[in-house]
């Protein structure tokens, strides 16, 4: 994915795609049990990503399986943070519609949830970062 560097602050891909493969479990989880401790595991895990407050359970397990099996691949990580953006307001909209009596909504935003998520940890395509560079181009061709 290229993108422009704003900070210069870089991710690991292979721990984005483990990271897409736990979040694939969790929601294929939720929609097998409707429990929704999945959905407070999400809300809680995109959360701590996108405030960097290392508390991540989901990243670090990933980054210990990296480290263990995987050569670092790094990558600009502003479109990461974005797409960590999207997918915390994607879990936290299913847990209140959830809570809201609106299950088969949370369904649904989990389906979209699961899509990009396994788009990521199969395929290696974030769809958030795809956003990311279609927004940037917008701004772009806006301030011309």
């Amino acid at each position: 994915m290229s993108s422009c560097p704003i900070s210069g602050v870089t991710a690991d891909e292979r721990v984005a795609r483990i990271v897409g493969a736990f979040v694939v479990v969790s929601v294929v989880g939720y929609l097998l049990t409707g429990w929704v401790g999945w959905l407070v595991l999400l809300s809680f895990d995109f959360s701590s990503r996108v405030f960097r407050c290392e508390m991540s359970p989901f990243a670090s397990i990933a980054t210990r399986i990296r480290r263990r099996w995987f050569q670092p691949s790094p990558i600009d990580a502003a479109p990461k943070l974005f797409a960590a953006r999207l997918g915390l307001v994607m879990a936290v909209a299913g847990l209140v519609l959830y809570v809201s009596g609106w299950s088969v909504a949370a369904m649904g935003v989990m389906v979209l949830l699961l899509i990009a998520a396994l788009l990521e940890s199969a395929l290696g395509f974030c769809l958030g970062c795809w956003l990311y560079g279609i927004l940037g181009v917008l701004r772009r061709a806006r301030s011309v």
